[in-house]
């Protein structure tokens, strides 16, 4: 199985786009390698897990974009500790947002809810998610946060939020993150 982890901005020009003023491309190396790497777990069908950057990739892998700054299309809602998406405070209790998940999705089978809270640290999101996938969760504002394979019988998800760094109740919220059963049915699928 192949877990994709979290990172720099990924190169615009990898979706046909034009770099934002405030898009850092991390590794253009980096990027080229993981495309490879996801293209080939993809058509060998192996679990794939993609978190943050991670989750980007699998739309990029399949033909989709990303929406590079996320400031200037939902301001009001906070996705990232600072500006410039950096992961310092990433743990705060105020850091974080809901997620609404889909009905009649696999993340909603796995999840139990309707809706979550999640710790986030991104300024850049996906806006198409590419041929193969789906949207399954979102934030109230409609930035995608979950997308799964079309295929509902292949472990194949990405996950905008970073379930490996908490899973913290914000505010005494009962929707906690619970996204490490994403990490339990990963573990399961590569038996």
């Amino acid at each position: 199985g192949i877990l994709i982890m979290g990172g720099g901005d990924i190169s615009p020009t990898l979706y046909g786009a034009t770099p934002h003023s405030k898009t850092v491309p991390d590794d253009i190396q980096r990027d080229k390698l993981e495309l490879a790497i996801i293209k080939r777990a993809l058509n060998d069908r192996k679990p794939i897990l993609g978190i943050c950057r991670g989750c980007q990739m699998l739309a990029v892998a399949t033909g989709g974009t990303l929406n590079q700054h996320l400031p200037d299309i939902v301001p009001a809602e906070k996705h990232s500790v600072d500006e410039g998406g950096t992961y310092e405070n990433l743990t705060d209790a105020e850091n974080g947002h809901d997620v609404l998940i889909k009905a009649d999705t696999r993340a909603r089978e796995l999840l139990g809810k309707e809706k979550i809270r999640v710790t986030s640290g991104h300024h850049q999101s996906i806006k198409n998610t590419g041929n193969l996938f789906t949207v399954s969760g979102e934030s109230p504002a409609g930035i995608i946060e979950i997308i799964e394979h079309r295929d509902s019988s292949y472990f194949c998800f990405g996950l905008q939020s970073h379930p490996e760094c908490c899973n913290a109740d914000f505010s005494g919220n009962e929707n906690k993150d619970n996204l490490d059963i994403f990490f339990e049915e990963f573990k399961k699928a590569l038996v």
